[in-house]
């Protein structure tokens, strides 16, 4: 088995990106910057953001949460719960060229 590769830094993916598609490093940065711009944008205004055939961001809005007294399932006794405000999570899914590529990439590297 080979050992795991480190992760790509954000200048290098630059650098890739910007030897690809014959553009600046400069140029690059705004793309992403823009890119990333877009996706806060949609994601906070329709709960939703799809980068196609890659991943699906989605925010998913959770409830406010009362105070009480609750039955712990592990101890059985009681536990005093504190009140929680609303929040939002982000939710990231994988979509299926990325799940495809990724699962045949690893298929061949064996």
């Amino acid at each position: 088995m080979s050992e795991q590769q480190k992760p790509m830094t954000l200048s290098e993916l630059r650098s890739r990106l910007a030897s690809t598609c014959e553009l600046s490093v400069d140029q690059v940065k705004s793309v992403l910057d823009a890119l990333a711009s877009v996706a806060i944008e949609q994601t906070n205004i329709t709960g939703t953001f799809t980068l196609p055939g890659l991943v699906k961001i989605n925010k998913v809005d959770k409830p406010a949460t009362e105070a009480g007294v609750k039955i712990s399932p592990f101890t059985k006794k009681e536990v005093k719960v504190e009140a929680k405000p609303a929040y939002s999570v982000v939710k990231v899914k994988a979509l299926k060229y990325l799940k495809e590529a990724v699962s045949k990439f690893h298929i061949e590297s064996k």
